[in-house]
């Protein structure tokens, strides 16, 4: 499952603060502000705002950070769910 969210503007470091004292790993991918993970769930930040979380608890840890005001729902407010779909192009 996946859920994207929104970065509030400033938050990347407390973010990546109250993972890390979540339990998560946290590092880094290419094109990503912050990469991290723990059992059941892993969090990437962008640049562009958008925060993915994925995985078994990915709908649970994103009411977490939007409860924590470290994350906010898309604009609509409904998480965007789904599973990856194979596609060519």
């Amino acid at each position: 499952m996946n859920v994207v969210l929104q970065l509030p503007e400033g938050r990347i470091e407390e973010l990546r603060a109250y993972l890390r004292q979540g339990g998560f790993d946290v590092g880094s991918r290419p094109h990503a502000l912050l990469f991290a993970e723990r059992p059941g769930v892993n969090v990437t930040a962008y640049a562009s705002g958008k925060i993915v979380v994925m995985g078994e608890q990915a709908e649970e840890y994103a009411s977490v950070l939007t409860r924590k005001r470290l994350a906010k729902r898309e604009p609509d407010g409904k998480p965007a769910l789904g599973g990856f779909v194979a596609h060519a192009g």
